[in-house]
Protein backbone atom coordinates (compact mmCIF):
# COMPACT_ATOMS: atom_id res chain seq x y z
CA UNK A 1 0.00 0.00 0.00
CA UNK A 2 0.92 3.21 -1.16
CA UNK A 3 1.59 6.56 1.15
CA UNK A 4 -1.01 8.28 -0.65
CA UNK A 5 -4.07 5.54 0.37
CA UNK A 6 -2.24 5.30 3.90
CA UNK A 7 -2.99 8.92 4.17
CA UNK A 8 -6.64 8.87 3.04
CA UNK A 9 -7.48 5.98 5.26
CA UNK A 10 -6.11 7.64 8.23
CA UNK A 11 -7.92 10.64 7.18
CA UNK A 12 -10.81 8.38 6.75
CA UNK A 13 -10.52 7.16 10.09
CA UNK A 14 -10.32 10.62 11.93
CA UNK A 15 -13.01 11.66 10.43
CA UNK A 16 -15.19 9.20 11.20
CA UNK A 17 -14.19 8.63 14.93
CA UNK A 18 -14.69 12.60 14.51
CA UNK A 19 -18.62 12.08 14.17
CA UNK A 20 -18.97 9.27 16.44
CA UNK A 21 -17.38 11.59 19.06
CA UNK A 22 -20.08 14.35 18.08
CA UNK A 23 -23.27 12.21 17.78
CA UNK A 24 -22.09 10.52 21.65
CA UNK A 25 -21.76 14.28 23.04
CA UNK A 26 -25.49 15.13 21.36
CA UNK A 27 -28.19 14.97 24.47
CA UNK A 28 -30.96 12.12 24.00
CA UNK A 29 -33.66 14.00 25.16
CA UNK A 30 -34.90 17.73 24.87
CA UNK A 31 -36.22 20.08 27.32
CA UNK A 32 -38.27 22.86 27.35
CA UNK A 33 -38.60 25.02 30.66
CA UNK A 34 -42.39 25.91 31.45
CA UNK A 35 -45.07 26.87 34.18
CA UNK A 36 -46.85 23.53 35.12
CA UNK A 37 -50.31 24.24 37.25
CA UNK A 38 -48.67 26.79 39.06
CA UNK A 39 -45.16 25.53 39.28
CA UNK A 40 -42.71 27.52 37.65
CA UNK A 41 -39.75 26.49 36.53
CA UNK A 42 -40.82 23.07 35.70
CA UNK A 43 -39.14 20.79 33.01
CA UNK A 44 -40.40 18.78 30.06
CA UNK A 45 -38.68 16.37 29.05
CA UNK A 46 -39.03 14.63 25.46
CA UNK A 47 -37.65 11.44 24.31
CA UNK A 48 -37.78 9.93 21.22
CA UNK A 49 -40.74 8.01 22.78
CA UNK A 50 -41.49 9.95 26.26
CA UNK A 51 -42.40 13.12 27.58
CA UNK A 52 -42.14 13.54 31.38
CA UNK A 53 -42.94 16.57 33.52
CA UNK A 54 -40.40 17.53 36.73
CA UNK A 55 -41.17 20.35 39.07
CA UNK A 56 -38.38 22.56 40.94
CA UNK A 57 -40.22 24.43 43.09
CA UNK A 58 -41.84 21.16 45.00
CA UNK A 59 -39.97 17.61 45.20
CA UNK A 60 -38.05 15.72 43.87
CA UNK A 61 -40.96 14.31 41.67
CA UNK A 62 -41.97 13.33 38.08
CA UNK A 63 -45.58 14.84 37.87
CA UNK A 64 -45.89 13.80 33.90
CA UNK A 65 -44.99 10.51 32.28
CA UNK A 66 -46.54 9.48 28.86
CA UNK A 67 -45.96 8.51 25.34
CA UNK A 68 -45.12 11.92 23.54
CA UNK A 69 -48.18 13.81 22.90
CA UNK A 70 -50.36 11.21 24.82
CA UNK A 71 -52.67 12.57 28.13
CA UNK A 72 -50.31 11.95 31.35
CA UNK A 73 -51.00 8.72 32.82
CA UNK A 74 -50.15 9.47 36.46
CA UNK A 75 -52.21 11.17 38.96
CA UNK A 76 -51.27 14.78 39.94
CA UNK A 77 -53.31 16.25 42.76
CA UNK A 78 -54.36 19.85 41.89
CA UNK A 79 -56.01 20.40 44.79
CA UNK A 80 -52.82 20.25 46.67
CA UNK A 81 -50.17 21.95 44.49
CA UNK A 82 -52.17 24.96 45.84
CA UNK A 83 -51.20 23.59 49.12
CA UNK A 84 -47.31 24.18 48.21
CA UNK A 85 -46.20 26.42 50.28
CA UNK A 86 -47.47 24.48 53.41
CA UNK A 87 -45.30 23.88 55.93
CA UNK A 88 -46.60 19.79 56.23
CA UNK A 89 -45.63 17.61 53.84
CA UNK A 90 -48.43 16.90 50.87
CA UNK A 91 -48.88 14.35 48.45
CA UNK A 92 -49.16 16.21 44.87
CA UNK A 93 -49.55 13.25 42.94
CA UNK A 94 -47.01 11.36 40.73
CA UNK A 95 -43.72 9.92 41.17
CA UNK A 96 -41.68 10.24 44.47
CA UNK A 97 -38.96 8.58 46.88
CA UNK A 98 -39.66 8.20 50.10
CA UNK A 99 -37.39 6.69 53.20
CA UNK A 100 -38.99 3.36 54.22
CA UNK A 101 -39.39 1.90 56.68
CA UNK A 102 -42.75 4.09 57.13
CA UNK A 103 -42.63 6.65 59.77
CA UNK A 104 -45.07 9.20 61.17
CA UNK A 105 -42.29 11.82 61.53
CA UNK A 106 -39.31 10.67 59.19
CA UNK A 107 -41.17 9.44 56.43
CA UNK A 108 -43.14 12.56 55.62
CA UNK A 109 -41.04 15.19 55.50
CA UNK A 110 -42.50 18.21 53.28
CA UNK A 111 -41.36 18.47 49.61
CA UNK A 112 -42.44 22.44 49.68
CA UNK A 113 -38.49 23.63 48.92
CA UNK A 114 -36.41 24.15 45.47
CA UNK A 115 -35.00 20.85 43.56
CA UNK A 116 -31.44 20.80 42.43
CA UNK A 117 -31.89 20.33 38.18
CA UNK A 118 -29.17 18.52 36.27
CA UNK A 119 -28.86 17.57 32.94
CA UNK A 120 -25.98 15.16 31.83
CA UNK A 121 -25.26 13.89 28.10
CA UNK A 122 -27.62 10.36 28.82
CA UNK A 123 -29.32 11.11 31.88
CA UNK A 124 -31.06 14.02 34.37
CA UNK A 125 -30.74 14.34 37.72
CA UNK A 126 -33.23 15.88 40.18
CA UNK A 127 -32.52 15.80 44.15
CA UNK A 128 -33.02 17.63 46.55
CA UNK A 129 -31.67 17.75 50.63
CA UNK A 130 -34.63 15.68 53.61
CA UNK A 131 -33.59 17.84 56.45
CA UNK A 132 -35.66 16.07 58.64
CA UNK A 133 -33.61 12.71 57.70
CA UNK A 134 -30.31 14.22 56.78
CA UNK A 135 -30.75 12.19 53.72
CA UNK A 136 -29.83 13.60 50.33
CA UNK A 137 -32.79 12.14 47.69
CA UNK A 138 -32.02 11.82 43.92
CA UNK A 139 -33.92 10.64 40.88
CA UNK A 140 -32.23 9.96 38.04
CA UNK A 141 -33.78 9.45 34.46
CA UNK A 142 -31.86 8.06 31.76
CA UNK A 143 -34.08 7.10 28.75
CA UNK A 144 -33.62 3.73 26.86
CA UNK A 145 -35.43 2.25 24.63
CA UNK A 146 -38.55 2.83 22.29
CA UNK A 147 -40.74 1.29 25.07
CA UNK A 148 -38.54 1.32 28.40
CA UNK A 149 -37.11 4.36 30.55
CA UNK A 150 -34.83 3.60 33.47
CA UNK A 151 -35.33 5.50 36.97
CA UNK A 152 -32.90 5.43 39.53
CA UNK A 153 -33.16 6.46 43.15
CA UNK A 154 -31.00 7.35 45.71
CA UNK A 155 -31.10 7.37 49.35
CA UNK A 156 -27.28 9.27 50.70
CA UNK A 157 -26.84 9.34 53.95
CA UNK A 158 -25.13 13.43 55.38
CA UNK A 159 -25.35 12.77 59.31
CA UNK A 160 -23.00 11.36 61.26
CA UNK A 161 -25.42 9.24 62.79
CA UNK A 162 -25.78 5.80 61.32
CA UNK A 163 -29.24 5.45 59.91
CA UNK A 164 -31.10 2.07 58.63
CA UNK A 165 -33.42 2.62 55.48
CA UNK A 166 -34.72 1.01 52.19
CA UNK A 167 -35.15 3.55 49.51
CA UNK A 168 -39.19 3.32 48.43
CA UNK A 169 -40.19 4.08 44.86
CA UNK A 170 -43.89 5.67 44.57
CA UNK A 171 -46.13 5.73 42.08
CA UNK A 172 -49.30 7.80 41.79
CA UNK A 173 -52.02 6.76 39.23
CA UNK A 174 -55.88 7.27 38.48
CA UNK A 175 -58.25 5.41 40.72
CA UNK A 176 -60.15 4.21 37.71
CA UNK A 177 -57.46 2.03 36.46
CA UNK A 178 -56.54 -1.80 38.08
CA UNK A 179 -53.17 -3.20 39.18
CA UNK A 180 -51.76 -6.78 38.78
CA UNK A 181 -49.25 -8.38 41.05
CA UNK A 182 -48.48 -11.53 39.38
CA UNK A 183 -47.19 -14.83 41.26
CA UNK A 184 -44.08 -16.88 39.79
CA UNK A 185 -44.44 -19.81 37.39
CA UNK A 186 -47.28 -22.23 39.17
CA UNK A 187 -46.50 -25.79 40.00
CA UNK A 188 -48.19 -29.09 41.19
CA UNK A 189 -47.64 -31.18 44.05
CA UNK A 190 -45.92 -32.95 45.60
CA UNK A 191 -43.27 -31.68 42.98
CA UNK A 192 -43.19 -28.02 44.54
CA UNK A 193 -43.42 -28.30 48.35
CA UNK A 194 -41.52 -25.12 49.14
CA UNK A 195 -43.42 -22.32 49.33
CA UNK A 196 -43.08 -19.55 46.15
CA UNK A 197 -44.74 -16.63 47.04
CA UNK A 198 -45.65 -13.84 49.93
CA UNK A 199 -48.36 -11.50 50.91
CA UNK A 200 -48.33 -9.07 53.34
CA UNK A 201 -50.81 -7.60 55.25
CA UNK A 202 -51.71 -3.90 56.82
CA UNK A 203 -54.46 -4.08 59.99
CA UNK A 204 -56.72 -2.12 57.84
CA UNK A 205 -56.59 -4.76 54.54
CA UNK A 206 -59.54 -6.29 54.33
CA UNK A 207 -59.20 -9.58 51.70
CA UNK A 208 -62.92 -9.74 52.00
CA UNK A 209 -63.15 -6.52 49.92
CA UNK A 210 -64.37 -6.48 46.50
CA UNK A 211 -61.30 -5.16 45.39
CA UNK A 212 -59.32 -7.83 45.30
CA UNK A 213 -59.63 -10.64 43.24
CA UNK A 214 -57.48 -13.95 43.10
CA UNK A 215 -56.79 -15.40 40.16
CA UNK A 216 -54.49 -19.00 39.65
CA UNK A 217 -51.55 -16.43 38.28
CA UNK A 218 -51.59 -12.88 40.11
CA UNK A 219 -53.74 -10.99 41.98
CA UNK A 220 -56.06 -7.80 40.63
CA UNK A 221 -56.88 -4.69 42.49
CA UNK A 222 -59.88 -2.54 41.45
CA UNK A 223 -61.93 -0.35 42.50
CA UNK A 224 -65.63 -1.55 43.12
CA UNK A 225 -68.56 0.42 44.09
CA UNK A 226 -68.88 -1.12 47.09
CA UNK A 227 -65.03 -0.93 48.12
CA UNK A 228 -64.33 0.04 51.45
CA UNK A 229 -61.56 2.40 51.47
CA UNK A 230 -58.15 2.44 52.31
CA UNK A 231 -56.90 -0.75 51.60
CA UNK A 232 -52.89 -2.19 50.91
CA UNK A 233 -51.47 -4.80 50.30
CA UNK A 234 -47.29 -5.97 49.88
CA UNK A 235 -46.29 -8.71 47.95
CA UNK A 236 -42.52 -10.55 47.57
CA UNK A 237 -42.34 -9.19 44.24
CA UNK A 238 -40.81 -12.67 42.78
CA UNK A 239 -41.89 -12.17 39.57
CA UNK A 240 -39.98 -8.82 39.36
CA UNK A 241 -42.67 -6.51 38.14
CA UNK A 242 -45.93 -5.34 38.46
CA UNK A 243 -48.41 -3.61 35.98
CA UNK A 244 -51.31 -1.10 35.91
CA UNK A 245 -53.71 -0.83 33.22
CA UNK A 246 -56.10 2.01 31.83
CA UNK A 247 -57.81 1.66 28.98
CA UNK A 248 -55.65 0.84 26.81
CA UNK A 249 -52.57 1.58 28.43
CA UNK A 250 -49.87 -0.65 29.95
CA UNK A 251 -47.76 1.09 32.15
CA UNK A 252 -45.33 -1.92 33.96
CA UNK A 253 -42.49 -1.30 36.83
CA UNK A 254 -39.74 -3.90 36.17
CA UNK A 255 -37.30 -4.05 39.27
CA UNK A 256 -34.55 -6.34 40.64
CA UNK A 257 -35.23 -8.29 43.99
CA UNK A 258 -32.77 -9.45 46.45
CA UNK A 259 -34.15 -12.79 48.29
CA UNK A 260 -31.51 -13.28 50.69
CA UNK A 261 -31.17 -9.64 51.91
CA UNK A 262 -33.92 -8.39 54.12
CA UNK A 263 -36.99 -5.60 53.06
CA UNK A 264 -38.95 -3.67 54.63
CA UNK A 265 -42.84 -4.77 56.32
CA UNK A 266 -41.77 -8.35 56.52
CA UNK A 267 -40.11 -8.93 53.07
CA UNK A 268 -42.63 -6.81 51.12
CA UNK A 269 -41.18 -5.76 47.33
CA UNK A 270 -44.26 -4.53 46.41
CA UNK A 271 -46.88 -2.55 47.87
CA UNK A 272 -49.85 -1.25 46.54
CA UNK A 273 -51.98 1.29 48.15
CA UNK A 274 -55.76 2.04 47.11
CA UNK A 275 -57.91 5.32 48.99
CA UNK A 276 -60.46 7.62 47.76
CA UNK A 277 -58.59 9.66 45.50
CA UNK A 278 -55.91 7.22 43.59
CA UNK A 279 -53.99 4.13 43.29
CA UNK A 280 -50.33 3.66 44.19
CA UNK A 281 -47.52 1.42 42.91
CA UNK A 282 -44.56 1.34 45.38
CA UNK A 283 -41.64 -1.00 44.88
CA UNK A 284 -38.03 -1.17 47.54
CA UNK A 285 -35.13 -1.84 48.00
CA UNK A 286 -33.13 -3.77 50.67
CA UNK A 287 -33.00 -2.30 53.97
CA UNK A 288 -29.50 -0.82 54.67
CA UNK A 289 -27.31 0.86 57.26
CA UNK A 290 -25.45 3.74 56.10
CA UNK A 291 -22.67 5.21 57.39
CA UNK A 292 -22.00 9.16 57.00
CA UNK A 293 -21.71 9.65 53.09
CA UNK A 294 -22.81 5.80 52.36
CA UNK A 295 -25.52 5.65 49.64
CA UNK A 296 -28.31 3.06 48.76
CA UNK A 297 -29.86 2.70 45.58
CA UNK A 298 -32.89 1.58 43.96
CA UNK A 299 -33.63 0.87 40.32
CA UNK A 300 -37.00 0.53 38.50
CA UNK A 301 -37.19 0.24 34.66
CA UNK A 302 -40.30 1.85 33.39
CA UNK A 303 -42.21 0.38 30.27
CA UNK A 304 -45.60 1.59 28.65
CA UNK A 305 -47.66 -0.51 25.97
CA UNK A 306 -51.12 -0.44 24.46
CA UNK A 307 -53.31 -3.24 24.49
CA UNK A 308 -54.14 -4.01 20.88
CA UNK A 309 -58.08 -4.34 21.80
CA UNK A 310 -60.59 -3.10 24.56
CA UNK A 311 -63.00 -5.03 26.30
CA UNK A 312 -60.63 -8.13 27.40
CA UNK A 313 -60.70 -10.41 29.87
CA UNK A 314 -58.16 -10.01 32.95
CA UNK A 315 -56.27 -13.18 32.07
CA UNK A 316 -55.71 -11.86 28.85
CA UNK A 317 -54.34 -8.45 29.89
CA UNK A 318 -51.86 -10.76 32.01
CA UNK A 319 -50.62 -13.02 28.98
CA UNK A 320 -50.48 -9.67 27.04
CA UNK A 321 -48.09 -8.36 29.94
CA UNK A 322 -45.92 -11.50 30.49
CA UNK A 323 -44.97 -11.60 26.96
CA UNK A 324 -43.86 -8.17 26.80
CA UNK A 325 -41.85 -8.63 29.52
CA UNK A 326 -40.38 -11.87 28.31
CA UNK A 327 -39.35 -9.69 25.12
Amino acid sequence: MNIKKILILIILFILLNSFIFSDENKHIYSLKEENYLGLKNSFRIKTKTFELLVPTEIGPRILHFSKLGKSNLFKVLNDQIEKKDSSNWINFGGHRLWRAPEDKVLTYSPENSKVNFEKFQNFIRISKIDSVNSLLKEIEIYPLTDDSIKILHKLTNLSKIKTKVSAWALTVFPLEGKVILPFSKRGTHPENLLASDSIHLWAYTDLSNPIFSFYKEFILMQKKENSILPQKIGVGGEVGFVAYILDDQVFVKSFKIFPHLAYPDKNSRVEIFINKKFVELESLSPLKILNENETISHTEIWHLFELEKNNISDEEIYKFVLEKMKN
